[in-house]
């Protein structure tokens, strides 16, 4: 892990010299120190600090005045830095500040300080961040990839509508809307919900058209399966939906308690049919207890992290699901045989790797470790980089997450 970049601004010495090393000995920090407040504003765009621990009595700029000014180097306040107030002769203003939520501002604490502040709080505070800032870019990212989408899809729309309006019977006519649908499919990665349905309408009535136009059994299969695509696009978009509305405070939900067992499968049945067809998916349930969870969350969550595995035997193999109690935790285990797999060892980079992001594994992450308290891990076998034989290879994913009192 890179060392978090850490300005200190304090016009007393002392102080500045004790506060850098106490962040030294813990080897985990890359701080500098500033007497002036001034010159550490100068510093912010080439240092860019991403924690600050901030004097308030200063010559020249208190450190309520500072925080006055940083924002202006952070535009809508986006990245602004954790900012500690640490200070022994506060006029009033600096805890005020706190109180108040001044932003970036995150914590103020009076002279001396407690010995677990950079080894504990410093530390979980900047770690947040940056894993706050880092899914914030990947939503950014895929929110881009949408917007793309949405304007070839409302493209291939417009052409289909004017093609319809012309009332377009002939066959080669109608073979061009399918070729420019066909393509419109085909590039669709997370996708728009309102323009899948909006082309799925259109589709039928083409097909309806076509078909009182005695069109050729081919075309009418073409368009049957071009809707059978965007039925399973619409599934994959609602439970992406669903998963961004979680993250992001949109969907608010009450803990229950339920059945890991019963959360799986309730996920098999609404996995769309070309995802399973040609797999093995064997169940092995034991009892695992009840869990207390956001139910729409973890299955959210669950959903991403099966559909991942049976997308990587692209149709041929099995796949294990298991269950079973360990310890306190709930267990749900997915070994897969391996048939298809990626040459390339999965590892816990999978999360923030923006080529695995479209399968919604970093939100999904985020929701068992830090929603529900579990933990996700991904063993692969171990070998030399190249592919494996069928059967030898796969991988083996384990969830654990906190299980209440046993219940049968």
């Amino acid at each position: 892990m890179d060392r978090f970049k850490v300005l200190i601004v304090d016009d007393d010495p002392h102080v500045q010299e004790s506060l850098l090393d106490s962040l030294e000995l813990l080897d985990i920090y890359e701080a500098t120190g500033v007497s002036d407040a001034r010159q550490a504003l100068e510093m912010i765009s080439d240092f860019r600090p991403e924690g600050i621990l901030l004097d308030q009595r200063m010559p020249g700029m208190t450190g309520v005045e500072f925080l006055g000014e940083l924002g202006k180097y952070y535009p809508g306040g986006k990245d602004l830095p954790v900012v500690y107030g640490i200070t022994a002769e506060d006029d009033g203003k600096m805890l005020k500040a706190a109180e108040e939520g001044v932003p970036g501002l995150e914590r103020y604490v009076p002279k001396p300080w407690p010995e677990s502040l950079f080894s504990v709080d410093f530390k979980i505070d900047l770690k947040k961040r940056r894993q706050r800032l880092e899914l914030e870019s990947h939503l950014e990212k895929a929110a881009e990839r949408e917007r793309e989408i949405d304007y070839r899809l409302q493209e291939a729309h417009e052409r289909l509508v004017k093609a319809q309006s012309e009332h377009a019977t002939s066959m080669a006519g109608a073979m061009t809307v399918v070729s420019l649908i066909k393509h419109s499919i085909n590039n669709i990665g997370t996708g728009i919900g309102g323009w899948l349905y909006t082309m799925g309408q259109s589709i039928d009535r083409l097909e309806a058209e076509q078909d009182s136009n005695g069109a050729s059994s081919d075309l009418i299969e073409q368009l049957r399966s071009i809707r059978k695509k965007l039925s399973a696009q619409m599934s994959r978009v609602t439970q992406c939906t669903q998963l961004m509305n979680i993250v992001t405070g949109k969907t608010v939900e009450a803990r229950k308690r339920a059945s890991l067992a019963g959360i799986v499968d309730s996920i098999l049945e609404t996995l769309p049919k070309p995802v399973l067809n040609g797999l093995e998916v064997q169940k092995e349930y034991e009892f695992a207890g009840l869990i207390h969870c956001y139910p729409l969350a973890l299955r959210c969550s669950l959903f991403e992290v099966i559909n991942n595995r049976l997308e990587s035997l692209k149709g041929h193999g099995s796949l294990r699901i298991g269950t079973r109690f360990d310890d306190g935790y709930a267990i749900l285990e997915l070994e897969d045989s391996g048939q298809a797999h990626s040459q390339e060892p999965l590892t816990e980079k999978l999360f923030f790797r923006e080529t695995e992001v479209r399968n919604g594994l970093a939100v999904a992450n985020t929701i068992i470790t830090t929603y529900h308290g579990g933990h996700l891990e991904i063993h692969s076998p171990e070998g030399n980089g190249e592919s494996e034989p069928a059967g030898e290879a796969g991988s083996r994913v384990e969830i654990r997450l906190p299980c209440g009192v046993m219940e049968e």
